[in-house]
C-alpha cells in the first residue's frame, strides 16, 4: 500500500480514537476526511492498477485531471479546517469568559469611585488582591469600562483582564482540538503529497 494512504488511514483511525462521537465538528472532519480518503484510493488505483485499454498519453492526463481534483478538495478541506477550528476556539473562549464571571453588578459603579480615588502604587495593589481572591465582580467593574471610567490605561486594563481570566477561569485548552490540528495537518500534508 502507497505510504501516504496508509498515513492516511492512520490519522483516520486517530481521528475516530481521539475526538469524542457526540462533537459535531468530528463528523465534518470525517465526511471532508473520508472525500480525501476516497480521492487517495482513485489516484493509488489508477497508478499501479493502470488501465490496459489506455494511452501511456490519456492514463497521465486522467491521473493528472484527478490530481487536480485532490488539489482542489485539500484547498477546500484546509480551509473548512481552519474555519471549524477558529469556531470552537471562539466558542471555548467564550465559555471561558463565562465561567470567569468578569461580569460587572450593581456594586460597580462604587467600586470604580473607591478605585479612582486611590494613587497609582494602591490601584495596583487593589487590583492585585482582587486578582489574589478571585473577585470578579470587582475586576470586571474596574476592567470592563473605558479608561475615562477606570482611570487605567488601556494596556494595562487588558493586561490585567488577561490575568483576570487566566486566575478566575484558567484556560485548559481542549484536548480533543490540539489532535484535530495535528490530525488535519497530516491530513492535508499527506493529500499534497498524493496531488503532487
Amino acid at each position: 500500500m502507497n505510504p501516504q494512504l496508509q498515513t492516511l488511514n492512520h490519522l483516520h483511525k486517530k481521528l475516530v480514537d481521539n475526538i469524542p462521537s457526540n462533537n459535531i465538528f468530528r463528523d465534518k472532519l470525517l465526511e471532508k476526511f473520508n472525500q480525501i480518503i476516497k480521492q487517495a484510493v482513485f489516484i493509488d488505483k489508477m497508478i499501479t492498477e493502470p488501465d490496459p485499454m489506455l494511452s501511456k498519453l490519456a492514463l497521465d492526463i486522467r491521473v493528472n485531471s484527478a490530481k487536480d481534483g485532490m488539489r482542489k478538495l485539500t484547498n477546500d478541506a484546509e480551509k473548512d479546517f481552519k474555519d471549524h477550528i477558529l469556531c470552537e476556539r471562539s466558542t471555548l473562549d467564550k465559555l471561558r469568559i463565562l465561567k470567569a464571571d468578569l461580569i460587572p453588578d450593581e456594586n460597580a459603579k462604587e467600586i470604580r469611585t473607591v478605585f479612582r480615588g486611590l494613587n497609582t502604587a494602591d490601584q495596583t495593589n487593589f487590583l492585585n488582591n482582587a486578582l489574589d481572591e478571585k473577585d470578579s465582580k470587582t475586576l470586571a467593574a474596574i476592567l470592563s469600562v473605558p479608561r475615562s471610567l477606570s482611570g487605567l490605561s488601556k494596556e494595562k486594563a487588558k493586561d490585567y483582564y488577561e490575568m483576570s481570566l487566566n486566575k478566575c477561569a484558567p484556560y485548559q485548552g481542549n484536548v480533543y482540538l490540539m489532535h484535530a490540528e495535528d490530525i488535519t495537518k497530516g491530513v492535508i500534508l499527506c493529500a499534497e503529497q498524493i496531488a503532487s
